[in-house]
């Protein structure tokens, strides 16, 4: 994929969570979809937009109709739309592909060519070294067979458990937070630029992280829940914004 236009990066808004909550982040995420849809930018949204998500053959989760009419909207206007799965939101079959047109990279790097720089993104779980258990667990999750386990499970019983299960997960604190982005530094974005890329986008860790080595950079785009963080890159720059509109 090459694109010469500008282009827009979001992650980690995990729609469907927390309601309160969404009654800001939702219609602030809206109206930066509405910006990008009218200047038609590329958007890049780097895992876990929605809390869960999991393909049943009829039903979808109404907490995201509002995202994915925008989703077609952009389509319609000639926006082009990259997806990668995070940790909530991994379970991706075809729809995004098949109704929305989205370029949709699962588990693995999305990498294009931007501006004339090469680009490489990713949600950003289960990529630093060791961590072997969360590895395997990652693996297993993600079997055909635990897919379609799951699908037997009715949507008003399998989309409530999976927002239990997601609000008792451990939330890192500060501290390891800083630990991990600059392990994702070490870890991958050096490597990364060996094999020269000049941009590593990550989501995954909800704060906002940039570095540079030697004219390259990696970046953390942080989460739209606290911090209503994203990428803008024009003209091969890459710049982080806060998006301070949504409270008028």
């Amino acid at each position: 994929m090459s694109l010469k236009e500008k282009a827009y990066f979001v992650s980690d808004a995990h729609i469907g969570a927390n309601e309160e909550v969404e009654r800001r982040t939702v219609p602030a995420l809206l109206s930066l979809l509405e910006e990008i849809r009218h200047e038609k930018a590329s958007l890049f949204v780097l895992g876990d937009l929605f809390d869960f998500w999991f393909e049943y053959r009829h039903s979808v989760p109404k907490a995201h109709l509002p995202i994915l009419t925008k989703f077609y909207e952009l389509r319609e206007a000639g926006c082009r739309i990259g997806f990668t799965g995070g940790n909530h939101d991994f379970w991706m079959g075809d729809f995004l592909q098949r109704e929305l047109a989205c370029d949709v990279s699962g588990d693995d790097w999305l990498e294009c060519e931007l501006q004339g720089k090469k680009v490489c993104m990713a949600h950003g779980d289960g990529l630093i070294k060791g961590d072997t258990g969360y590895k395997i667990l990652k693996r297993i999750l993600r079997t055909r067979m635990n897919v379609a386990l799951y699908r037997l499970i009715h949507p008003d019983v399998g989309i409530p458990f999976a927002a239990l299960c997601s609000r008792l997960g451990k939330q890192a604190s500060a501290e390891e937070m800083k630990r991990i982005v600059e392990r994702l530094f070490e870890d991958v974005a050096l490597e990364k630029f060996q094999e020269g890329f000049d941009f590593v986008v990550l989501g995954h860790v909800h704060l906002p992280y940039e570095r540079t080595h030697n004219g390259k950079a990696m970046f953390v785009v942080g989460d739209w829940i606290e911090n209503l963080t994203y990428l803008v890159m024009e003209e091969g720059q890459m710049t982080r914004r806060v998006w301070d509109q949504y409270s008028a």
